[in-house]
């Protein structure tokens, strides 16, 4: 139990040390400048990227791949995704078709003869890594939104 007269003598020696000071009130540290987040969008057509090709490398920033959609007439690609050195993903668009109809951020279909892939709402912390790899192929459409900050 607390002496009532330690508490009483704290408080006057808090009030002291204000009126010695010019404070009435604790000091606050001044506020940190905020990192304004940042949009970027990848949005090309009829692209016909190199094998192993990194569309997004984010290093030393969280944000929000909100989405990214990968377009072709082959299915012979895939996807590495690593997210902040715990979640990584490496799958060909086969793989992922089998998984689209479980997997609400995935969704993986052959449509009008093109096969379309896309993912979406992965949350990163500190680290995001997204590459594309396929050999000598054709993407009707590859767009990619991230918002890091």
């Amino acid at each position: 139990m607390v002496n009532p007269w330690d508490l009483l003598l704290a408080e006057e020696a808090g009030r002291a040390a204000a009126r010695e000071t010019g404070r009435t009130t604790p000091a606050t540290p001044a506020p940190q400048p905020r990192v304004r987040p940042q949009t970027y969008i990848y949005d090309k057509t009829n692209v016909v990227p190199a094998a192993g090709w990194e569309i997004l490398n984010v290093k030393g920033r969280s944000g929000h791949l909100k989405e990214a959609v990968f377009k072709c007439s082959s299915s012979n690609f895939s996807i590495y995704l690593h997210i902040d050195n715990t979640a990584e993903i490496n799958r060909t668009w086969s793989d992922f078709a089998s998984i689209s109809d479980d997997v609400d951020n995935i969704t993986a279909i052959h449509r009008n003869g093109e096969y379309v892939l896309s993912l979406s709402d992965y949350h990163f912390r500190d680290e995001i890594i997204l590459r594309l790899s396929g050999k000598r192929l054709t993407f009707s459409r590859i767009y990619v939104k991230v918002t890091y900050g």
